[in-house]
């Protein structure tokens, strides 16, 4: 029997499942108005949390008990977790002071770097196509206001 290792996908499984059980606790949270008969507000938001369990706890047993990689442990490579990592949080960060358009271009910027592009200019620009046209979409076409700098542009 061979040592359990604990490898970057089990940490990462981890941080997912405990993601899901947070998205469960906010859920739980919820002030659901008696008016709903089956589906109500929290139908989706239960799914998003079972989905982040289960996806997590599976990521975490394969990356305990999976097999080595070509006979020895696959190198991790940090940078593209790194890139996606800033900007969820400059997303975070910046989505009320700047703008929903703003921060969703970060967004986009960081996780195509991730992804190994090496366009600045390109990214920066999809980015910024991309977050307009969902912002369009939110707020003609669902009706949903986003906070922002940027949004009082399209009111």
């Amino acid at each position: 029997m061979r040592a359990t290792r604990l490898s970057a996908d089990a940490i990462i499984g981890i941080g997912i499942a405990l993601l899901g059980v947070g998205f469960a606790i906010a859920t739980a949270r919820i002030d659901v108005q008696p008016v709903y008969a089956k589906i109500g507000p929290t139908f989706v938001p239960w799914l998003v949390s079972a989905g982040l369990i289960a996806t997590g706890s599976l990521m975490a047993w394969a990356g305990l008990h999976g097999p080595p990689t070509a006979g020895h442990e696959a190198k991790t490579e940090w940078r593209p977790v790194a890139w996606i990592f800033a900007g969820l949080i400059a997303d975070w960060l910046l989505f009320k002071p700047a703008g929903f358009i703003i921060a969703s271009t970060v967004l986009f910027f960081c996780v195509a770097r991730g992804f190994g592009s090496r366009s600045a200019l390109w990214d920066a620009l999809v980015g910024a196509a991309l977050s307009i046209a969902a912002y369009l979409l939110f707020r003609y076409g669902l009706n949903l206001t986003l906070p922002g700098l940027l949004a009082g542009i399209w009111r």
